[in-house]
């Protein structure tokens, strides 16, 4: 702007030059102010300066004006200004100038939510700047498309946007574009659930913005690591780096920052329980969003509205706040990471109202959209949602599913605290729908959500926990441990006033104090099986086993004889066949080399560990002599299995059995047995190979017959091809199918780390190396000793990290940094590139020539999907099955139309796009129906030439397609006597492909 300022005519009068001077001083003054945040200040130079500027030189100072006003959150007031310079310029307007105005318009669109006119304006502005040599302005059109996208959930779009404007700010040497680029990144690792990944980005912009004295900058990047410290559990710091956000807003004015930081703070003292702290700040946030018309804060403030509300036990007016945050959000964006949280957090209130129906709508409609913006944590929790719904409609299998989903995708995000609420609320379906081994489920559920809670110091969480996991305990008959429990839950519920869950409490310690007196009186004492023993008139040896499983509450038993000659018979038997115990004992005695009484009290894992051989699950178990001399008489053993009632034998336990045992031996008759039904079932993840590979492209098939040959040496490999083409799964084939699968496969993604992290991420770093390495930390290439180092996005590794990557190659040796020593280290290297021109980037100085030549061993060229058509078929079905097994969906195929578009469409995500489109279509298809294209994103249905075709002339040309390929199939079947192995090879498909056609034809031999 400044160049743009000084381009002045070369004769000017005395008093032109004083005039235009002091216009420049002004200029000058309030760039200076807007620098430093002084955004009030900073407009009343600009608007002095532009009183005496000539309107065709105004144009660099008004759309500053539009900035400040941009900057201070007065968006209305930004749109205003641009108009005023549209409309001063007019149609005339040259294209650098038209570039940055749209450029302008795009920011505040994007801002107040208005995504469609946002990324119209980003669009434009970008086409008018092509060319222009106006870097800076496309990288920051760049940060704000890839913003836009990122709401709407395009994640992989937003990131490669994001890296691109991180890299066109890094050659102009723009260190504010550079931190806010950071800064973004940081935001995608977030939604990623990577929160150490996202912090070391958002860590780095802060220290960028620190160094330049960008005060409102290090505000925005602290809120956002006060955003990941919440979420990783770390709430203390998370308060501090809000409230200092929050004092930097405050001073500079910065209402839309006051209202984001004011919700997250808001959920912290909700945390604890302060609910009119947390209300107060909600409706501070709420009242500067309306007042400025911020939509999407408005509808956020409504969310966590409803959210205490429910809370605090007031479903109505926290289904009139949901109702209305749905409906700001879903005029913003409908398909957004907020419409997910909204529909999730609506459907557990749904639940807690008794209304599973509408709780499965919302929940369906939270995971739909969750799964589309690739959003793992609302996936997860969306699943918790619809586990409770299915659980309250008593459908028990798909409320299991949608449990343990919720809790393997929480666990993947590590995000504690919900997490925790998440094995809470599976605990208690757990408890709440008993089946075999449901119970001990429940129980080492709940106990972990406590452990998780004590972590994080949630006392209130703590103690709801205990309170649950007492309320099992009683469930299961274990008074002694569930009143320990409950004590402890009623001293933490007691300094948080619950008093819902402390009238729990005291009905509880009531019940038990009724069942302990009971149960004294009754035949589940156990020590009055020894008083009724001899009274008993049944003394058999299957009355003794049955009694023997009860008093050392075991899962299975047997008694057995053993004769001189070493055969076993058994004689009675409970949760095994015969033949079974008779095989246990056998090997028990012969490889263990029994004499006389066993105990192994932790055995949790297949007997193959320790006898070679056996496959009987068993976590703990007893073997007895009854009366034997050596081998040779009665044996009597107990276990307990993995996933049974008790885990591992108490001394208590062993105790009683022993002396039960040797009262009962004295009298016991041998009579048949009656043997129980009980059984009990054997407790049942990797690189891929290329069995994983789905492709009946020749092309493919051609690059996959090459695998066994290169993995059988160490040669490095380069894969090359678009995203998504399948190049992380070929080089797992690769590694699979060498002599180091059994050894690491390690992942690097280039891209995803700024150049210094990824130096200290590849080869380690020492303690004290530089500032923050409090610790030695072993690199990814030492990590992957002895295995295989897959290298993804490797030209965007920085010159500096690609020479010391290439001395690895040269020596096998690496050296940390900070360190004088080298290290030895024996990897094979696999790259993977999306640029297709590697060699121009070498040629340009950006990529090493001898790291070129050392990488390129062998060059395997991946073939983007629209060049394998014929595989858009098979990977669809594949994808179907895939995910309609893995979500129990019974799916009835697809729908030819769809198939049709699927297969008109571009694939520019290629595999990976396919694959999320399928997974989605089958969330959104309904239980026994086909998929249909109206199941498909509005990209794919519109996406291409032949599906808009299809889309207006019906399904013509795909029925000559079917007709054409039907003749050639049925016509190669007769000439191959209808063998389908030859007639596969003939057509160049596989045979299962093969038959998948003659399913779909009804083809029959004649």
């Amino acid at each position: 702007m400044k160049d743009q300022r000084r381009d002045r005519g070369s004769k000017r009068s005395p008093k032109d030059v004083r005039a235009t001077d002091g216009m420049r001083l002004l200029e000058d003054l309030g760039d200076f102010y807007f620098s430093a945040d002084a955004y009030p200040q900073a407009l009343e130079q600009y608007k002095r300066a532009l009183t005496d500027l000539p309107s065709e030189k105004a144009f660099d100072v008004s759309l500053q004006v539009a900035r400040c006003h941009h900057a201070k959150g007065d968006y209305q007031d930004a749109l205003e200004i641009l108009a005023e310079i549209e409309q001063a310029l007019g149609p005339n307007m040259d294209l650098p100038a038209r570039g940055k105005l749209l450029a302008m318009y795009g920011h505040t669109y994007r801002a107040l939510g208005q995504y469609t006119q946002a990324k119209e304006s980003c669009e434009g502005a970008i086409e008018a700047l092509r060319g222009t040599g106006e870097d800076r302005e496309i990288a920051g059109v760049q940060l704000c498309f890839g913003a836009i996208l990122h709401r709407l959930g395009h994640l992989d779009r937003a990131r490669r946007l994001y890296e691109d404007a991180l890299s066109a700010y890094r050659q102009i040497d723009d260190q504010t574009g550079a931190a806010m680029a950071f800064n973004n990144l940081g935001l995608v690792y977030m939604n990623l659930c990577r929160w150490d990944r996202a912090a070391e980005y958002l860590i780095e912009a802060r220290e960028i913005a620190e160094v330049l004295g960008n005060y409102s900058k290090i505000a925005v990047r602290t809120a956002n690591l006060g955003i990941i410290r919440f979420h990783q559990g770390r709430w203390a710091e998370a308060e501090q780096c809000f409230r200092k956000a929050l004092r930097v807003y405050r001073e500079i004015g910065y209402s839309r920052g006051i209202a984001k930081v004011s919700f997250e703070l808001a959920r912290l003292e909700r945390v604890q329980r302060h609910w009119n702290q947390a209300r107060s700040l909600i409706e501070e946030g709420l009242r500067l969003a309306e007042e400025n018309g911020y939509k999407r804060e408005i509808s956020v403030g409504h969310e966590f509205l409803g959210e205490q509300c429910c809370e605090v036990d007031c479903p109505d007016e926290a289904e009139s706040h949901f109702s209305r945050g749905l409906e700001i959000a879903e005029a913003i964006a409908p398909q957004s990471d907020h419409i997910s949280e909204i529909c999730r957090r609506w459907a557990e209130l749904a639940v807690s109202n008794r209304d599973p129906e509408k709780a499965l709508s919302l929940g369906e409609r939270a995971l739909a959209t969750a799964i589309r913006i690739q959003d793992r944590m609302e996936e997860g929790l969306s699943h918790r949602a619809l586990g409770s719904a299915y659980g309250q409609m008593g459908d028990r299998e798909r409320a299991r599913e949608h449990f343990e989903k919720a809790v393997d995708d929480l666990r993947s995000c590590e995000e504690p605290l919900e997490l925790a609420r998440t094995l809470v609320a599976a605990s208690a379906f757990f408890a709440a729908h008993p089946a075999q081994g449901t119970d001990p489920k429940a129980v080492n559920l709940v106990r972990e959500a406590r452990e998780t809670f004590l972590q994080l110091q949630d006392s209130h969480g703590v103690g709801a926990a205990s309170l649950q996991l007492a309320e099992i305990l009683f469930k299961m008959d274990d008074l002694d441990d569930c009143l320990e429990v409950l004590e402890k839950a009623e001293e933490l519920l007691g300094r948080t006033d619950d008093h819902a869950r402390l009238a729990r409490v005291a009905a509880l310690t009531e019940n038990i104090e009724e069942r302990l007196l009971t149960e004294a009186r009754s035949d589940r004492n156990r020590l009055a099986l020894f008083a009724r023993w001899g009274e008993d008139r049944d003394r058999s040896t299957a009355a003794m086993l049955k009694a023997a499983v009860e008093i050392a509450r075991a899962d299975r038993g047997f008694v057995a004889r053993v004769d001189e000659g070493g055969d076993v018979d058994v004689e009675a038997a409970v949760g095994f066949e015969k033949r079974q115990a008779a095989h246990l004992l056998e090997e028990l005695l012969a490889r263990e080399g029994h004499s006389g009484a066993r105990l192994i009290l932790d055995m949790d894992r297949n007997w193959s560990d320790r006898s070679g051989g056996l496959r009987h699950p068993i976590k703990s178990y007893i073997l007895l002599p009854v009366g034997a001399d050596g081998m040779v008489g009665r044996w009597t053993y107990v276990d307990k299995v993995p996933g049974g009632s008790e885990g591992c034998f108490r001394k208590r336990e062993v105790d009683l059995l022993v002396a039960f045992l040797e009262m009962a031996a004295r009298d016991i008759d041998t009579r048949p047995v009656i043997e129980s039904d009980l059984s009990s079932g054997a407790v049942a993840s990797r690189c891929c190979t290329l069995e994983d590979v789905v492709t009946e492209n020749q092309s493919l098939r051609g690059i996959l017959k090459l695998v066994p040959k290169i993995s059988r040496s160490n040669i490095s490999v380069l894969l090359r091809g678009e995203t998504g083409t399948g190049k992380q799964v070929l080089a797992e084939a690769i590694h699979s199918a060498s002599d180091r699968c059994e050894r690491p496969f390690v992942t690097v993604s280039c891209a995803a780390l700024p150049e210094g992290l990824l130096e200290t991420e590849l080869f380690g770093h020492l303690k004290g190396a530089f500032t923050g390495a409090h610790r030695n930390k072993r690199g990814l290439i030492e990590e992957a000793d002895g295995g295989t180092l897959f290298l993804d996005e490797i030209e965007k590794a920085s010159v500096v990290v690609q020479g010391k990557l290439l001395r690895v190659l040269d020596t096998g040796e690496l050296r940390p940094v900070g360190s004088t020593q080298s290290r030895s280290v024996d990897i094979r290297v696999i790259c993977a590139t999306s640029k297709m021109d590697l060699e121009t980037e070498m040629r340009e100085g950006r990529f090493l020539s001898d790291l070129f030549y050392r990488l390129n061993d062998v060059l395997l060229t991946l073939p983007p999907l629209r060049e394998r058509k014929g595989d858009i078929p098979v990977l669809a079905e594949h994808f179907m099955e895939k995910y309609s097994g893995q979500m129990s969906r019974p799916i009835a195929g697809m729908d030819p139309k769809a198939m049709a578009v699927l297969e008109a469409y571009d694939w520019p995500g290629n595999v990976r796009e396919l694959e999320k489109v399928i997974k989605l279509a089958v969330v959104l298809a309904d239980d026994g129906e086909m998929i249909t294209a109206d199941l498909f994103p509005a990209e794919v249905t519109e996406g291409g030439d032949e599906a808009r075709a299809f889309a207006s002339e019906g399904d013509t040309l795909k029925n000559m397609v079917e007709s054409v390929e039907r003749e050639q199939i049925l016509k190669a079947l007769n000439d191959c006597g209808w063998n389908k192995s030859e007639a596969s090879r003939v057509l160049g498909i596989t045979r299962k492909g093969l038959a998948n056609k003659i399913q779909r034809y009804g083809l029959k031999e004649s």
